[in-house]
């Protein structure tokens, strides 16, 4: 039996660790906040059918759950391993987001 598999990379953010600097007019800065994510990234694998069968979180910083939201489904939703590269509030304001989710 052969099971067709692919993996799906969704890069949630790479902003920067402050969402706004104060006296900027960027680009980044001004762009609108839904459209902000602080970093994390998603590693799926899914099945024939593109129903997840695994799901590597990497890092959860502001906004990222919006972004899940956004990229699954209700079915979807599973986070199988959640890999926290460091504690800097870029990379972990959602943690506590994801684990009341």
């Amino acid at each position: 039996m052969i099971v067709l598999v692919s993996l799906r990379i969704i890069v949630h953010g790479i902003d920067h660790a402050f969402r706004r600097e104060f006296g900027c007019d960027c680009d980044r800065c001004n762009k609108n906040e839904s459209e902000r994510t602080n970093t994390s990234v998603s590693l799926a694998v899914l099945d024939e059918n593109a129903s997840v069968l695994w799901h590597c979180l990497v890092d959860v910083g502001l906004g990222v759950v919006d972004d899940l939201c956004k990229n699954f489904s209700p079915s979807q939703a599973r986070v199988d391993l959640l890999l926290l590269t460091h504690w800097h509030p870029d990379h972990v304001l959602n943690l506590n987001s994801i684990r009341e989710s």
